[in-house]
């Protein structure tokens, strides 16, 4: 699939001052012809979905992900006051922070209300459009969310999802977990060996719970999710949901796929999602609107930096 770009002007003239990371960028591409692969009840509108700063660096970062990417929770993006200008949408969220460090160019495909088969889908588009030898260091972010938004009459009919979300099976709730992380986990490992001539360093993450599986992969599983994360800059110990919403579970539930569901094992992650959404509601500095603040999205850039070991911006020697 070929990227409709438009070009967008950066006019210097609305920095303060050379310090931000797009002032010595004439125009950015942009478009939104990308995949938008969640249920979507109208409210979830958004331009500059899909960003791309060229800044002629042998270095790439990519950025893909939902909301959190996408920067909501800063006051200057919020899709519901149709608020997306290009500048913010580059300069807050910590993916361009990232590249910021790295000295490198920047895209990145964000949705407010994207599900993990848009994220990777949109990933796997990406990769087939970078030119071969244009880049001598890809560093990939990707965020992973809700399991419960992917809508399966988009996918493929041979997508494995459709067999997770309706083949009835005899397992405890907490593997069907691991068994959704393995599908999109093992697709990238596919993925990777079409695109074995690009440079790739890839980072995975979540934004609300964390990985289940125990497999061995040929990239990065962070093992702490965005929200325990921010958790601990607060002095917290916060446990995590397996789900990112009390409706997945009436969905599981409906739908009859689990022999013998434990239900004293979902009220207990049901617990854990009521102590996660009062976070969200009760610490300000590092959430707002249920996402991260301005000051959330630099630190978690600072935490990739470090845990992926991409650079070390305290060192100068």
């Amino acid at each position: 699939m070929t990227i409709n770009w438009t070009k967008v002007n950066i006019k210097k003239e609305e920095w303060e001052n050379g310090s931000t990371y797009l002032y010595d960028v004439p125009y950015v591409l942009v478009t939104d012809d990308n995949e938008q692969y969640c249920n979507n009840d109208g409210s979830w509108t958004a331009k500059n979905t899909e960003i791309y700063v060229d800044k002629g660096k042998k270095t790439l970062v990519i950025a893909l992900g939902d909301s959190w990417t996408h920067g909501e929770g800063a006051e200057e993006i919020n899709h519901r006051k149709h608020r997306w200008e290009v500048k913010d949408r580059v300069e807050i969220p910590y993916g361009s922070k990232v590249a910021r460090i790295l000295n490198a160019d920047y895209w990145v495909f964000s949705r407010p209300g994207q599900s993990n088969s848009g994220i990777f889908t949109g990933l796997y588009r990406i990769l087939n459009n970078i030119p071969v030898g244009r880049y001598d260091d890809i560093k990939v972010i990707i965020q992973m969310t809700d399991c419960n938004r992917d809508r399966l009459d988009l996918l493929s009919s041979d997508h494995k999802l459709h067999d997770l979300w309706n083949k009835k099976q005899d397992i405890h709730i907490s593997e069907w977990f691991n068994q959704y992380d393995e599908i999109f986990l093992d697709d990238i490992v596919a993925e990777l060996e079409k695109h074995r001539d690009l440079p790739l360093d890839i980072v995975i993450f979540k934004n609300f719970n964390n990985f289940v599986t125990k497999k061995q992969y040929p990239f990065k599983l962070l093992d702490i999710c965005w929200l325990q994360y921010n958790a601990f800059y607060m002095g917290l110990n916060l446990a995590p949901s397996y789900a990112m919403a009390p409706n997945f579970y009436e969905k599981i539930i409906n739908r009859n796929i689990i022999n013998n569901i434990d239900k004293d094992w979902i009220n207990q992650d049901l617990d854990k999602w009521e102590k996660c959404a009062d976070f969200l509601k009760l610490n300000s500095e590092v959430s707002q609107g249920d996402h991260p603040t301005k000051f959330a999205h630099g630190l978690w850039a600072l935490h990739l930096i470090e845990t992926t070991g991409w650079a070390r911006p305290y060192h100068t020697d």
